[in-house]
């Protein structure tokens, strides 16, 4: 699905594996599902934020099989930018990918101040 609409991706065979292959590398989003070996995704992505505290990072989206929307809520609150229940729709994994697009220019915007007023840059 990802290929077909034009994006590259890597797999990590589990959580310890994804956290070493997004602070090792230039990632814009993970797919991070909830249920893996050895290392859930909650805390796989806890470790990928403090790892990138201060600077830009992924925006992480929850992968998980549990679609109830309290479970959505928890995710979120947790420390997920996104959530995507499994099956993944399409449509759904497209807007998903189109937010965290607009989330990674705005870390990417630097504030600066103007003759007193805020303006967003580039870096």
């Amino acid at each position: 699905m990802l290929a077909k609409n034009g994006y590259e991706s890597d797999l990590a065979s589990g959580g310890a594996e994804a956290v070493r292959l997004a602070t090792g590398g230039s990632f814009d989003v993970i797919l991070m599902d909830i249920e893996m070996p050895g290392m859930d995704g909650l805390e796989a992505a806890s470790q990928i934020r403090r790892a990138f505290e201060g600077r830009p990072r992924p925006y992480i989206v929850a992968l998980t099989a549990n679609a109830q929307s309290s479970a959505r809520a928890a995710y979120l609150e947790a420390g997920m930018d996104d959530y995507l229940s499994k099956p993944v729709d399409e449509e759904a994994l497209i807007s998903t990918l189109k937010r965290s697009a607009a989330f990674r220019q705005a870390q990417h915007a630097k504030k600066i101040s103007v003759k007193g007023e805020r303006s967003w840059v580039k870096q």
